[in-house]
């Protein structure tokens, strides 16, 4: 098989391993009911002081918005999240995390650490940058209109 033919085999596969690792990681945490993408509604609200538009967590993990709002509706209901009228505008809802939200940070860092040095062994750092730079590449050509 030409290598260029594997790449669609690859990449489904890992993301399955990361979405596995990630949920495993989150069960022996005692995070229950949570899937990987509930986890990345959390971490784009930690990498953004706490709080953003519901559109803006679509855009930013690459879904769409009656998805998040699926998502956003399970993480409040759990008492991850809230959603606030924005002090800016009030047309405007806001997702927040709680206190119990932050609560569970921790685990995302340390899960986040795991994976990267499981991922990556024996991959020089080097070589993870070039990685990276290459996979961004062809999300923005596969994002191209």
């Amino acid at each position: 098989m030409k290598p260029e033919h594997q790449i669609p085999y690859l990449i489904s596969s890992l993301r399955v391993m990361l979405y596995g690792f990630i949920e495993a990681e989150f069960k022996k945490n005692g995070i229950k009911g949570l899937s990987y993408t509930h986890g990345a509604v959390l971490f784009a609200l930690y990498q953004n002081n706490g709080a953003m538009r519901l559109s803006d967590i679509a855009v930013l993990i690459n879904r769409t918005k009656p998805t998040v709002t699926v998502m956003v509706d399970k993480l409040e209901a759990a008492g991850y999240v809230k959603r606030i009228r924005s002090t800016k505008d009030s047309r405007v809802t806001m997702v927040e995390v709680t206190d119990k939200g932050y609560g569970i940070s921790d685990v995302f860092d340390i899960t986040s650490e795991k994976l990267k040095k499981k991922a990556f062994k024996g991959i020089k750092l080097s070589e993870q940058e070039k990685m990276i730079k290459l996979l961004g590449q062809v999300v923005r050509n596969l994002s191209a209109t």
